[in-house]
């Protein structure tokens, strides 16, 4: 009988070194030998696993996106509740993720762009089937319009603490979300 397979034990520790040398040196400062370096494997093994460094960026933003949407479904029963799902939103620590997005962002990586936009279409999905479970009278449109505007102030929640805006202000974004919120009430 064989040995098990290594592989998603090494393409799990590969990815790991990538987020690391992404968060230390920026998205375009990230090469696929420092990557191999922090991972302590041989470039090699990269190529052989995720192709070149697109391929690498696109894996990590799978798992991440994967994550992404899994932490979603995971912290929202149907119904869920306007605070509750506030709260979920607005007071869950910040995560390497969203720094990792920036970063791939910034460094204008092509290769982001769809797994990206994918991840965000995909939580705004499922905030959309939460508000329509918690307001059955609000139409569909309605519903998906206030769950994509969601999933912006959010974003916009991450992003503008990580530039030092001060919490107070970034309070707001909480209060707007909840004016949208109440408006599929009326």
């Amino acid at each position: 009988m064989g040995r098990p397979s290594l592989a998603p034990q090494r393409r799990e520790e590969i990815l790991a070194a990538l987020e690391r040398c992404v968060l230390r040196d920026g998205g375009a400062g990230t090469t696929v030998q420092a990557v191999a370096s922090e991972a302590g494997c041989q470039r090699t093994l990269i190529n052989h696993y995720f192709g070149d460094m697109d391929g690498l960026v696109d894996a990590l933003l799978e798992q991440l996106s994967e994550n992404f949407n899994r932490s979603y479904r995971a912290a929202n029963p149907v119904p869920i509740g306007v605070n509750a799902l506030l709260d979920f939103l607005f007071r869950r620590p910040a995560s390497s993720a969203n720094e990792l997005i920036g970063a791939f962002h910034a460094a204008g990586a092509e290769s982001a762009r769809e797994p990206l936009a994918n991840m965000y279409e995909g939580a705004a999905a499922l905030l959309s089937k939460l508000l329509r479970a918690e307001f059955p009278e609000a139409s569909a449109t309605r519903c998906r319009s206030t769950a994509f505007a969601l999933v912006c102030l959010t974003i916009s929640r991450y992003h503008l603490g990580g530039l030092g805006v001060a919490p107070r202000q970034i309070q707001t974004l909480r209060s707007s979300a909840k004016v949208l919120i109440d408006a599929l009430d009326a």
